[in-house]
Formats: C-alpha cells, structure tokens, sequence
C-alpha cells in the first residue's frame, strides 16, 4: 500500500510544471528556422547576460495589448518574457514586445571623438555625437533606463534612444543635484553619454534646455581704440574751449 502511495506521488510530482520565472532585455538574434530567440538582458544583476529561449506552439506573442506572431519578433526591440525550465531548455510561455526598434542599439559604436589640441576646448552641445538632448519619454526606476525622443539626424521625426542611468551619473538641474526618481517624463533634458558594445549609460543629465553662452561684453581692441579717441576729442574739446574765453 505505501508503495502505490509513494508511486502516486511521484505521478502527480511530474506532472507539476516548473515554477515561471521573467526576463526582461533587448532581442539579439531571431532564429525562424530553430524556433528560437536570443536577448541580451537588462536589468540589475542580469544586464548583458545573454539567453536562448525555444518557441512553439504554446507560446503566446503579446505587442502591447495586441495579439501578435513569432514573425513580429525583430532585433532591437525590448522584450519581456515569462519562461520556464524544461529539462535545461528555457521555454518561452509568452513574449511581450514593449517598444519599437532601437536602430542604434543595432549598430557598432561610433569611434572616439577627436582630443582637441591644446587651447581649443571645445564643451559639448546638443549636436555632439557623444550628446543626447530631447523630451524624456519613459523613466524605468528599477532598471535605471531612460528613454529621450528628439531630433533625428537621419531627416526623420524624432529618434527615440533608451539609456542606462549609472548611479555615478550626475543629474542636475539650475545648478541643484536631483535623483533618478526627481525626473518627470516631459521635461527637456541633455545627456552626456558613452557607448560600449552593449548599451549608451548616462555621464550627466542636465534638465531643462541648454543655454547658449552669453556674448563677450568686453569690447576687444577694436572697442578700446573707439574708447581712447573718444577720451583725446574730449580733452581737445576741452581745450578749444578754454581758448574761446575772453
């Protein structure tokens, strides 16, 4: 009898399935022929493992609140993914595609900017290549990511660029320090960012638009020699008209 017991256990045990667990992270590779998908995984702890998961037919595709396919899966989109183990295999249950494409996630990063020599500092502005200005769009706190949408160089709408948010990066705005959660999605920010192989981090967030430098008020040489001439007609002035007197 406590045989039977026991064997009825271990019917009902391997009927169990494995626990759910979640990842999050930007698609790397779409393979339609395996049926499989690589991301490369974001969020603390996990950023820039990569994962393999298989597809099949139990797999649900989500894009947003829209139902979706396999086929909609593209390289750069974020992901979320709830999977299970099975037997060593990761096997996606369902796909949800948070975001469009991020093209520059997609391409190699840019060589280093030149030095300049020495004596010709140049700062930064909102065209630098290492430069991000525009409206923030999404402030995701426990992944520190930040989306900006601005101006596109390519001619386009708007560029849409997700950045990781390091905890040294320093945010400020009228000269004050802020916190990651300090930032509302609407405000006009400039970043000053670096690229890798896997991600653009934040350097520094300034919000509110940058301000152009004001003008010079010295006058140059130009300006002294108007004001020097202008000092020796006044005492000539003055000494014509002390020989006017009687």
């Amino acid at each position: 009898m406590r045989r039977e017991i026991y064997s009825l256990i271990g019917i009902v045990a391997l009927g169990v399935a494995a626990p759910a667990a979640e990842v999050r992270g930007i698609i790397v590779k779409v393979d339609p022929k395996n049926h499989e998908v690589v991301i490369e995984a974001r969020g603390r702890g996990m950023r820039g493992r990569e994962f393999t998961l298989t597809l099949d037919k139990e797999t649900e595709f989500r894009k947003g609140k829209e139902a979706a396919r396999e086929a909609d899966l593209t390289p750069g989109e974020r992901v979320r993914i709830v999977y299970e183990n099975d037997a060593g295999t990761r096997r996606a249950l369902r796909i949800t595609i948070q975001g469009a494409a991020l093209a520059e996630l997609a391409k190699p990063a840019p060589p280093a900017a030149p030095v300049p020599a020495p004596g010709n500092d140049v700062k930064p502005g909102p065209n630098d290549a290492n430069t991000v200005s525009g409206v923030l769009r999404r402030i995701a706190l426990t992944d520190r990511e930040i989306v900006v949408v601005g101006p596109n160089p390519a001619g386009k709408a708007e560029k849409e660029t997700t950045i990781f948010v390091p905890e040294a990066a320093k945010i400020t705005k009228d000269q004050k320090t802020l916190h990651l959660d300090d930032l509302k999605e609407g405000e006009q920010v400039t970043v000053q960012i670096e690229k890798d192989a896997h991600e653009i981090a934040a350097k520094s967030i300034q919000v509110g638009a940058m301000v152009a430098n004001p003008k010079m008020t010295n006058p140059g040489p130009r300006g002294d020699r108007i004001e020097k001439a202008r000092r020796i007609l006044k005492i000539i002035d003055g000494f014509l008209s002390g020989m006017d007197r009687p």
